[in-house]
């Protein structure tokens, strides 16, 4: 635990929860935490004193919302190829949007295997994908 919060797959989290824990122990403590795989806009983090988790939201909350672990180590994964180990926060908000694109065009694709690969991404089935669209264009 540092000033800034915590650090965990390259996104920050921090609270003034998680600061009053580092006040309490003092330096730079090592805390337990628990990573969600369906949604890393928070983490649980141990409070030694209380013996409890404690939810800390994701500092970049924007770009973490409704997002699965799986893929933001993809669009990790992508802008480390594109920009090295120094990419910056724009450039993988710009890469999320890019990595989005493709997928909403193959969920919209008539293919059954882009609709599968569209669906590994949003970690859903692929039978799910298709009813969802076929229930928005319902809704147009």
């Amino acid at each position: 635990l540092f000033h800034y919060g915590l650090e965990f797959d390259n996104l920050r989290y921090n609270s003034p929860l998680v600061q009053t824990i580092r006040q309490r122990q003092g330096g730079t403590p090592r805390l337990a935490i628990r990573a969600f795989e369906d949604d890393i806009s928070k983490i649980a983090v141990l409070d030694p004193h209380l013996d409890e988790f404690i939810d800390v939201p994701a500092v970049n909350a924007e770009y973490a919302a409704g997002m699965n672990r799986h893929v933001h180590l993809l669009v990790c994964a992508e802008a480390r190829k594109r920009y090295g180990d120094e990419w910056t926060l724009d450039q993988l908000r710009e890469v999320k949007a890019q990595i989005q694109t493709i997928v909403d065009a193959a969920v919209l694709a008539k293919k059954t295997a882009d609709r599968k690969a569209a669906a590994t991404w949003n970690m859903v089935d692929s039978k799910q994908v298709l009813e969802t669209c076929i229930d928005e264009t319902a809704l147009q």
